[in-house]
């Protein structure tokens, strides 16, 4: 067998094995390569263990394990941990106990007994273990196959559901046993395991998604999602935070094209209501759109600033379009016109209703390219947050009526309106009392947006006692616990 490179390790042979690229198809095979190098991590601390914190502690080392892997973003980290990727159901502790303990058991009684056969056959002796591994799955395929005698496997059948278990024969063994010179079992880090049983630790098994389990795969804490201390003071000056390719082109691709498929039915795309138009009604609870915000570092970013924990269930998000004008179109385009904004053509939700804004923080997705002016951009006027609350507050004391809508001439005047420059995968997190609008789109192309209202915990009873007319960030609890 070839001798290995000498910077032999955990990272390297598993990307080595995958050729540096993730595909979903390799979901349940980088589970079980994770859940075997997490079990070979604890083999010495077994001993001090009792049953529930064995499995407690596999299953949190392999999380902790595809962490490490750079090819992995956050949202394939979460889908490779899935027990079911068509029901999104989190893995469980228990349940990762028994698939560790499968493929052992998998390996010695059908790929090992195959391999030998090939290893002892004369014309193979001279073969590497990747050769080896080449004939061995050929081998599989064809007797999984009868009709295809003749023809090479799949490029990616070695990750087909029922071979999970051959990559970490390919990863971990060299010839008929285990490689012996294989790379120590090094935990990222010593997991911390309960004193006490969970009441959960098995898990529902007919929840989609959800669970109070602490290491769910749904909606997680990414804690390398961060903002920097100028980030976290431009939010509180400006009202507002552009943040910059927080969600994965995969999760944009499949949000454009639930909207598309959406706008492309007969009829029912478009609802008229007295909030205004909505586009794709149904559409803003699928997963393709709430993935945008909970299987992204916006879902994190967004805790950062209210506190971790603290945000309530999100059950859909509000698809925003804007068409292209052609009116505008006709008169030059989005450079017929600058970049600024009517001091007086802005709202904030709920403004039209005479009411406290029934959200804490609004959260935008760009899903398309607005990289220059006039082409349906977000329009934010900053630090208009501090100049609102007092008059919210007055307006609530006295009992009258706040701004009836957008176009009202008896609003405050903001001069200093920005056009957010934006590409698709960038968000914008927004305080609930800072001003915006929609910029007209002079540009050719549809501008697609989603926007998700995120409520602190506490937002109804904050409002009862009052204290949101006191503090503007008394539900940002993020900024001061950071």
């Amino acid at each position: 067998m070839p001798i290995m490179p000498t910077k032999d390790s955990f990272q390297v042979r598993v990307k080595n094995a995958v050729k540096g690229n993730y595909h979903p198809s390799m979901r349940r095979s980088l589970q079980s390569i994770a859940l075997y190098e997490a079990d070979r991590c604890l083999t010495h601390r077994y001993p001090q263990l009792r049953p529930f914190q064995m499995k407690f502690a596999l299953f949190a080392t392999a999380v902790d394990l595809l962490e490490t892997l750079d090819f992995l973003d956050y949202y394939d980290r979460q889908e490779i941990m899935f027990r079911r990727k068509a029901l999104k159901d989190p893995l469980t502790p228990d349940v990762a106990w028994r698939r560790m303990t499968m493929i052992s058991r998998e390996i010695n009684e059908t790929i090992l007994p195959k391999a030998k056969e090939l290893i002892e056959n004369d014309d193979n002796s001279e073969k590497s273990h990747g050769e080896i591994c080449a004939l061995l799955l050929q081998s599989m395929y064809q007797e999984n196959n009868e009709n295809s005698q003749s023809k090479p496997h799949p490029p990616m059948w070695e990750f087909n559901n029922n071979n999970h278990a051959f990559t970490v024969f390919r990863i971990y063994f060299r010839g008929a046993a285990e490689d012996p010179n294989i790379f120590p079992a090094t935990p990222p880090k010593v997991v911390e395991v309960p004193t006490k049983k969970p009441p959960n630790l098995q898990g529902p098994n007919n929840v989609k998604g959800g669970g109070d389990f602490p290491l769910s795969s749904v909606a997680q804490f990414d804690d390398s999602a961060v903002l920097t201390e100028e980030q976290r003071q431009h939010f509180v000056d400006e009202g507002y935070l552009h943040v910059k390719q927080v969600v994965p082109a995969k999760l944009v691709h499949a949000a454009l094209g639930a909207i598309n498929a959406a706008l492309c039915k007969p009829g029912g795309n478009v609802e008229v209501d007295d909030d205004g138009t909505r586009y794709c009604p149904g559409v803003g609870g699928s997963d393709a759109i709430l993935n945008l915000l909970k299987h992204s570092k916006v879902w994190t970013l967004a805790q950062r600033l209210l506190g971790k924990g603290n945000i309530s269930d999100v059950q859909r998000g509000q698809i925003a379009l804007r068409p292209p004008n052609p009116a505008l179109i006709a008169a030059g385009g989005p450079e017929n016109k600058d970049g600024s904004l009517s001091p007086t053509q802005w709202h904030i939700d709920g403004m039209g209703k005479n009411e406290h804004p029934p959200f804490s923080l609004l959260v935008g997705v760009t899903l398309s390219d607005a990289l220059q002016p006039n082409c349906g951009n977000f329009g934010v006027f900053p630090n208009s947050h501090k100049k609102l609350l007092p008059l919210l507050k007055e307006k609530v004391e006295s009992g009258s009526s706040w701004y009836s809508n957008e176009n009202s001439t008896e609003k405050p005047a903001f001069h200093n309106g920005v056009q957010v420059l934006a590409e698709a995968g960038d968000a914008v997190l927004v305080h609930n009392l800072t001003a915006h609008r929609a910029v007209p789109n002079a540009s050719h192309a549809i501008r697609y947006q989603v926007y998700f209202r995120l409520k602190h915990k506490d937002h109804a009873r904050n409002i009862e006692n009052g204290s949101l007319l006191d503090d503007l960030f008394v539900e940002f609890e993020g900024l001061s616990k950071d």
